[in-house]
Formats: structure tokens, sequence, C-alpha cells
């Protein structure tokens, strides 16, 4: 008998981790503050996404990702943070956990990335 695959949604799990995490983040005991951890094929240790972007595309199966490399700085872009985008296929999973609060906490955010309009044919 064949193996059957369903087809995951990648929109609703993040909008579902997105409502868990802003929950959370609102019952948080004092001085802690909730963390998400991703984990993906071929790297051992996970990393804290602050944006996660997917599109409603079917044939495009890439997530993209932000992330602080180290350092707690209050600044929107950077030089420690990280833009990857990974196959949807390489998540593995997502735990989500409290943290005791030290500096700046790690926000979430999650947004479907814009479809790039076709291009103009010249005729």
């Amino acid at each position: 008998m064949p193996v059957r695959y369903a087809v995951m949604d990648w929109e609703k799990l993040w909008r579902k981790v997105t409502n868990t995490f802003a929950d959370l983040e609102r019952d948080a005991p004092e001085g802690y503050a909730p963390v998400i951890e991703l984990f993906l094929a071929g790297r051992s240790e996970p990393i804290c996404p602050e944006h996660v972007q997917t599109s409603s595309d079917p044939n495009f199966t890439w997530t993209f990702l932000a992330f602080r490399a180290g350092g707690d700085e209050d600044e929107s872009f950077s030089p420690d943070v990280r833009l990857i985008a990974v196959p949807d296929h390489y998540i593995e999973r997502i735990e989500m956990h409290y943290e005791r609060s030290v500096g700046q906490p790690i926000g979430f955010t999650y947004g479907e990335l814009e479809d790039a309009p076709p291009p103009s044919s010249s005729a």
C-alpha cells in the first residue's frame, strides 16, 4: 500500500505559533519571556526566529527566517541579524518555552510573502 503524505498548511501553523507566542507573552511569569526554538534539518543547534515569512503559492515551498546570531542589541537591523531561506521540509520541529529575561526579549512576528507581479510582456 502506498504511503500518503498530508499537505502541510504552513500559514496555518505559523498563525498558530504566533497566537501561542502572544498567549505565552501575556501570561509569562515575572522575570520570564517566551522563546521560540526552530529546529532545522542539518543544523545541530536551534535558531530563535524573530520573524518568519511564507508564501501562499503552493509552488513556492520556502520559508524565510530572520534571527539574531548573537547579542541583545536594540536595533531593528544590525550586523548580527541573519536572514535565511529554507525549504519548508527542512523544518523539523518548533518548540516554545520560557527563559529568564535578561535585556531585550526576542519578539516574534509572522507575515506572508508578497507575490511579485508577473513580468510585463513587451509586445
